[in-house]
């Protein structure tokens, strides 16, 4: 009877262990990404609907695999089977009386308990020095982060070979949090800066535009400013304005242009958006990184330009939020209304409309995100 007592318990605490299981690694470029459950790739960690290109499974997440089962059975699994079998034997040493039989039975069952630790241990130890010739663990601070980490390299590629630009940050997985802000506190309502682009929309329209040629430098926009005015929490429709100085209007912004139709996330737009909500955060950002996939489109799926993709982001992107692969995107080649759809939490414009944000904005532009 206590055999299957100990066979359920231990059943019990396996399934329900695993359930709530969570781990997490590094990835090259900075930043760490989350998963659940004992396998750490190959499935949709992000809630995309998509597996991306950083969730894909490569050689060192074999070993993360690894760090995770031990972690698990040494941390979740041997120190409460070892409390376990030692209250069993108090428990019998209590109930023993004065039968020698038992007491030596109890004595023993203390003594394997000690020996199994010290050999699970030193099991444990040798595995890590093991992982740590190989090149994979990286040997850290016992009492702060542990005895050892992963170290080996998870990239993410685009097409060619070269380094996806996009940079993985804090909790990428299915449990993402609200990032909190790091360093100084953001400047009051008051500051001039943001008084000045608040007062943007006041501006006079400007009666040109500089003719989209395709080229990378922009000589005649200096200082611009893009902001998206959601209609509301809920909606995912808005506008985007941008604002610059040019050659004609060189001391202060002026709106360029008329303001671009754009479609939002499905479910609006939000201050503290998460991870699969399908919001469009609001904030304030900036152009990290543009890509240009010529004749063929860009693949969300995996962070690359794809021949093969006929539809969904089009054939340029601007990313302004690293962390969860948000961009202004286009979409399908039509470009009418009945197929411009909202997103998961992007923004999406015309075609012919991104390729002007594409052509006259450059990286470290500014972004205002707010509701109308």
């Amino acid at each position: 009877m206590s055999k299957k007592i100990l066979i359920l318990f231990l059943s019990c605490f396996l399934i329900f262990s695993a359930n709530i299981l969570a781990g997490e690694y590094d990835v090259e470029g900075g930043g760490t990404i989350s998963y659940k459950g004992f396998v750490p790739c190959g499935y949709d960690l992000n809630g995309s609907g998509e597996i991306d290109i950083w969730e894909r499974c490569q050689l060192c997440h074999f070993f993360v695999m690894i760090d995770g089962i031990i972690e698990f059975v040494f941390d979740k699994i041997v120190p409460p089977l070892a409390i376990l079998m030692l209250v069993v034997a108090g428990i019998l040493l209590f109930s023993a009386g004065a039968a020698p039989a038992m007491k030596n039975k109890v004595k023993n069952m203390i003594l394997y308990v000690g020996l199994g630790l010290v050999l699970i241990y030193s099991c444990w130890l040798l595995v890590s020095f093991l992982l740590s010739v190989f090149g994979v663990v990286e040997w850290t601070d016992p009492l702060g982060q542990g005895w050892f980490k992963i170290d080996c390299p998870i990239s993410r590629t685009f097409v060619g070979g070269t380094k996806n630009p996009f940079k993985p940050g804090k909790n990428l997985g299915w449990h993402e949090e609200p990032k909190k802000p790091s360093g100084p506190p953001p400047p009051p309502p008051g500051d001039e800066e943001e008084k000045t682009i608040a007062e943007l929309e006041e501006g006079n329209l400007v009666d040109h535009f500089p003719p989209s040629n395709g080229q990378e430098e922009i000589p005649l926009l200096r200082d611009p400013v893009i902001i998206v005015k959601c209609d509301s929490e809920s909606l995912g429709y808005g506008k985007l304005y941008i604002y610059a100085k040019t050659d004609r209007y060189p001391n202060e912004r002026q709106l360029l242009r008329q303001p671009f139709d754009i479609r939002t996330g499905l479910n609006g737009c939000a201050q503290n958006s998460a991870q699969g909500d399908k919001k469009t955060p609001i904030g304030n950002f900036k152009i990290n990184y543009k890509i240009n996939c010529g004749d063929t489109k860009f693949y969300q799926g995996a962070g690359k330009c794809s021949a093969s993709e006929t539809k969904r982001y089009g054939h340029q992107i601007l990313n302004f939020e690293r962390n969860r692969g948000i961009h202004f995107h286009g979409g399908y080649n039509d470009n009418g209304t009945e197929r411009f759809y909202n997103t998961y939490g992007c923004v999406r414009l015309h075609n012919n409309d991104l390729s002007v944000l594409y052509n006259f904005i450059k990286e470290g532009t500014k972004v205002k995100i707010r509701i109308k």
